[in-house]
């Protein structure tokens, strides 16, 4: 039988929406439409509540994915990456590289590079420049609903005519 052992009825996080859960670095890290919630996997108490005051561009959060040296933050207004070193969200400015203020998915692959899922097609970040991906690339389709990396390393899209398959490497 499943017992409950913590529940917080004073939280003024009862009535948020969790988009998307991490557990990553001893942390459990929760993308809501009020910003990121950080808890204690130990003790269960939030430690850290990071908003647009904190840097973020917007409080709704979509996605989240780890990171080498961070986590990297999906909000419906652009990509951040929450840097573990200097305590900080920094902000990535993707410029023309981002089509789609809607990021359907994030994942940062093995070799540290990031990936954008949107409806207008896919995003490569590596070694501090953008990679678009779109039909005209040979994409099933330009919406990218969600990324995941096998244990090969190549990259597979989901879209809504089908799944692409990308070899990666660095």
């Amino acid at each position: 039988a499943s017992t409950i052992i913590a529940h917080d009825e004073d939280s003024k996080f009862n009535n948020i929406d969790i988009e998307d859960v991490l557990i990553y670095k001893k942390k459990i890290w929760c993308a809501s439409n009020m910003g990121l919630q950080i808890y204690d996997l130990q003790t269960l108490k939030l430690e850290q509540h990071i908003t647009t005051k904190d840097g973020l561009s917007s409080n709704y959060i979509e996605k989240l994915s780890p990171s080498k040296n961070g986590v990297w933050i999906a909000t419906i207004n652009g990509v951040h990456k929450y840097e573990f070193e200097k305590n900080k969200i920094i902000e990535l400015d993707m410029g023309n590289a981002r089509r789609s203020n809607q990021i359907n998915s994030i994942l940062c692959d093995g070799f540290d590079q990031l990936w954008i899922g949107t409806q207008k097609g896919l995003v490569l970040y590596k070694d501090d420049v953008f990679y678009n991906f779109y039909e005209d690339d040979g994409l099933f389709s330009s919406f990218t609903s969600k990324v995941f990396e096998d244990r090969k390393n190549r990259m597979w899209l989901f879209g809504y005519r089908g799944v692409d398959i990308l070899s990666n490497s660095k």
